[in-house]
């Protein structure tokens, strides 16, 4: 998860003086007259009251974490602590620690053939040739029968490219997502489900997208071009930029490698983030910098000093889990 911090300046600093408040309520020393100055700063203005609201939520999602995950992140880290909570609270979002094992995607991950964990990227086991990849934190069902070659991503991201089929009859390829069906028309091509809708990008040839829902409204995407469709809706436009690169560097991620080219540090971080364990948090005043270069995804610490290096950045790390992009001073 990437936090930005868009508060305004009043915002945050109301913000940080809840976090300095937690922080002091909760000390073992604190006493009637800490208690009477915390609900004397409270009633100062309602923006205290709505960022102690804020800090109040943020802490209930790390007390949501298990024990043997939160002992390291949180043990003997008060003032880091303070200022994570300070830091999400600003951006209007809560830490999702509690909730790591409850979503849709989850919960496919564990029942798949296939899956990846968070900051894997591992090849799908086929017998036709074709050479398909599974992104970080991904999951896929592989299902070939006589009549067709079926691989069903139920989380996640996947690249493939396909391969002439090699049985006595030659069977349609098809990723299908939970919104609808992916075709390959002897191509490369690479595919991400959410839980709201599907996206495909493709490098050469085409496919042909058909919407669960709606299947009389398929379309073939030729090469450069891209698709996101839902269970009824499917809309579609050139590839944009960034997204899945030139011909000669489709999807970089399937080699390990994290390619920029002038783009935003805020852009970078939630890239990135997708193949960290932990969280990353990126000061707001430098969502703009641009960044360009060939990271390793797969080697956060090289990508992190190769950053810190190059761009006006400190990468400062409370634990394992817990890092902050920050401006150097």
């Amino acid at each position: 998860m990437t936090v930005s911090l868009s508060s305004s300046a009043e915002q945050r600093t109301a913000i940080k003086e809840a976090a300095r408040w937690f922080a002091r309520l909760q000390a073992s020393q604190a006493d009637e007259a800490a208690h009477a100055a915390w609900s004397a700063w409270m009633a100062r203005h309602p923006e205290n009251r709505n960022a102690w609201s804020k800090v109040q939520a943020v802490q209930q999602q790390f007390a949501a974490v298990p024990g043997h995950v939160a002992l390291p992140i949180l043990q003997n880290v008060d003032h880091g602590r303070r200022r994570l909570l300070s830091w999400a609270a600003a951006g209007g979002a809560l830490l999702p620690l509690g909730l790591w094992m409850n979503d849709d995607a989850h919960r496919a991950r564990w029942t798949a053939d296939f899956r990846t964990a968070v900051g894997e990227v591992a090849p799908l086991p086929l017998t036709d040739g074709t050479v398909a990849i599974l992104d970080t934190n991904s999951a896929a069902d592989v299902d070939f029968t006589v009549d067709v070659r079926r691989i069903v991503l139920r989380a996640g991201r996947l690249y493939t490219k396909t391969h002439a089929d090699n049985a006595a009859r030659s069977r349609p390829f098809i990723v299908q997502t939970r919104h609808g069906e992916v075709e390959a028309l002897g191509t490369e091509f690479m595919v991400r489900v959410t839980d709201t809708y599907s996206k495909v990008w493709v490098n050469e040839h085409a496919v042909r997208v058909s919407p669960r829902g709606a299947p009389g409204a398929a379309m073939i995407i030729q090469a450069g071009h891209r698709a996101t469709f839902e269970d009824r809706d499917l809309e579609t436009g050139p590839v944009e930029k960034h997204d899945a690169l030139a011909t000669n560097n489709f999807a970089p991620w399937r080699n390990g490698s994290l390619v920029a080219t002038n783009m935003r540090l805020s852009q970078f971080v939630e890239r990135f983030q997708a193949y960290q364990r932990g969280y990353l948090f990126l000061d707001d005043s430098l969502a703009n910098v641009e960044v360009s270069g060939v990271f390793p995804l797969l080697k956060p610490e090289l990508a992190l000093a190769a950053l810190e290096n190059s761009y006006p950045v400190h990468v400062r790390r409370l634990t394992r889990y817990l890092t902050w992009i920050e401006p150097r001073i």
